[in-house]
């Protein structure tokens, strides 16, 4: 699978908002690129950036050949870089395949991309990171499954674009293309039952993928919602009721497709259905869904951020000496030479110490716990995202271990809501 990200380069400053010098920012597009878009890219993906093709010949013809021939184009749309929208336009216009735009939060969009479904990052919040690279990894293996997703193509029927090797005849080239599809076909066949079958069955993993985006950015939506209106409680509540309302119908189409393909459904999708029917009061599937989560795992890293979410989970639910169990069992995942470690088990360990200050009130084991966290997040050899880290960190200690009243409070009313199934 091939994938090209067309993107600013280097250090930039520009506005997210181009008719709002308020909105002015400078950003590291190679620190963007390099620690943020990157990781969430499949290893077995031969990804590339313009500046990294270095073979022979003028870099247009290879960024060009790249955007008609990829698998996937990565589009960041921050800062509105006039380049990179000429390379959205000859992506969208010469092939039929699958483009994944990304933004910076806050960014303001043209009119003509805002039909376009966009994932939005945010390089002052590293604890956003993670959940970020969640959704777009689901994004791109959607992307990779309904490979047909170009705008202009769907907007004009019957559009072909091509063209052929040279010194070669379209005839023979497209003699070897139906060999190579007889050939895809015939594998599908022996791996999944019939051809029809496996592409049905690549088409609800694209359903599934498709209801999960759309529950995650709800359920943004209502925090949102709940942020910039805490002065209006009947604006707040005829929101937050229609979201979850229509949240409640998708997470239960989602769970009908996870259960239609449970072996094309991966540790992050069981662990966002898991996530959501908490959210909804439905603790027994949800427990469920997040011990599913963790025995579908395919890496150290996806095991340890499910059972990371699954302890979290069980602190709320009350069951603290579990929690405290498989919380560490998360930490013991990763390898100490995987560069990925430092960030994994300090955000665990940041975790794991709100949940003892908030949840089960333990403060010295919270102050104890923070502490590890800082010291294996100061391991993070980037430096702008260890920055960030240790500043949310900071901010969270501030928070799980501020007055403790208040907290001790807010978090008995938490636990109280979840262990009843549901608002008392």
């Amino acid at each position: 699978m091939q994938l090209f990200a067309a993107m600013p380069y280097g250090v930039n400053t520009g506005r997210l908002d181009l008719d709002d010098p308020s909105t002015e920012e400078t950003i590291d597009f190679d620190e963007v690129w390099s620690g943020l878009l990157r990781p969430a890219i499949p290893a077995d993906w031969e990804a590339k950036r313009a500046d990294e093709l270095h073979q022979p010949g003028l870099i247009t013809e290879l960024f060009t050949r790249w955007l008609f021939e990829a698998d996937i184009v990565l589009v960041d749309l921050t800062f509105g870089n006039p380049n990179v929208f000429y390379e959205l336009g000859i992506r969208q216009a010469l092939s039929e395949r699958s483009t994944v735009l990304v933004a910076q939060a806050g960014t303001v969009l043209p009119f003509d991309v805002r039909n376009q479904a966009v994932l939005h990052y945010d390089v002052s919040h590293a604890p956003s990171v993670r959940e970020f690279q969640e959704r777009l990894g689901l994004s791109l293996a959607a992307a990779a499954a309904a490979p047909e997703g170009s705008p202009v193509h769907a907007l004009v029927p019957g559009l072909r674009v091509s063209r052929t090797t040279r010194g070669r005849a379209p005839e023979e080239e497209l003699e070897d293309l139906r060999a190579e599809v007889e050939r895809l076909r015939a594998e599908a066949s022996v791996e999944q039952g019939s051809a029809e079958q496996f592409r049905r069955r690549l088409a609800i993993r694209s359903e599934l993928t498709d209801r999960l985006s759309r529950i995650i950015q709800g359920q943004l939506d209502n925090a949102r919602t709940i942020k910039e209106h805490a002065d209006d409680a009947v604006y707040q509540q005829v929101v937050s009721s229609t979201l979850n309302t229509e949240n409640a119908f998708l997470l239960n189409e989602a769970v009908l497709l996870v259960e239609q393909i449970p072996d094309l459904v991966g540790s992050v999708e069981y662990n966002t259905v898991a996530y959501a029917l908490a959210n909804t009061y439905d603790v027994t599937r949800a427990e469920e869904y997040y011990r599913r989560a963790i025995e579908v795992a395919r890496t150290p890293s996806e095991r340890a951020m499910a059972q990371r979410s699954f302890g979290t989970f069980l602190f709320v639910r009350g069951r603290h000496d579990e929690a405290r169990a498989i919380t560490e069992a998360a930490l013991e995942q990763l390898d100490a030479s995987d560069p990925m470690t430092a960030q994994t088990n300090g955000f665990t360990l940041q975790s794991w110490a709100w949940n003892e200050a908030t949840m089960a009130g333990d403060g010295a084991r919270a102050r104890e716990l923070f502490a590890r966290a800082r010291a294996e997040l100061q391991r993070i050899p980037n430096p702008a995202l260890r920055a960030q880290a240790v500043r949310s960190l900071e901010s969270a200690q501030r928070g799980g271990l501020g007055p403790a009243a208040n907290v001790t409070a807010a978090a008995g009313r938490l636990a109280d809501w979840f262990r009843t199934d549901g608002p008392t």
